[in-house]
């Protein structure tokens, strides 16, 4: 009888702990994620390219090039989170993009600005 009592017990503790993981590990994902933002694009869409150092360090020789280029057109959908651009032939390397690396095209991007919006600032080239 003791040992039934003391089984169940330790069921219910586990059970009690399972629901405390659970409950904080929702938790922690809901603050995690609560700046992101879903950016999905279709194929034919046109996209922003983040120039990374390490993937394109001859596009990135130094500090005042610009750290964009585009427009891209999206070519094929991967998942939620990679994408296929088609690029020019002078890049070289993997056409495959993580959605961090691209933003969304506007025509309005290239009157209101010199400057890609991955460079930032608002200052004005004269």
């Amino acid at each position: 009888m003791e040992a039934s009592k003391r089984a169940a017990y330790v069921k219910k503790i586990h059970e009690k702990t399972k629901e405390a993981i659970e409950l904080k590990a929702t938790r922690k994902a809901e603050n995690m994620n609560k700046h992101r933002k879903e950016v999905l694009f279709e194929p034919g869409d046109l996209v922003w390219i983040h120039l990374r150092k390490d993937r394109f360090p001859d596009k990135c020789k130094s500090k005042l090039m610009p750290r964009g280029d585009g427009p891209f057109r999206v070519l094929a959908k991967i998942n939620d989170n990679a994408y296929k651009i088609d690029l020019l032939a002078n890049y070289g390397g993997s056409n495959t993009f993580n959605v961090a690396d691209l933003l969304p095209f506007t025509s309005q991007d290239v009157s209101e600005s010199r400057m890609t919006p991955f460079q930032g600032g608002g200052g004005r080239i004269i």
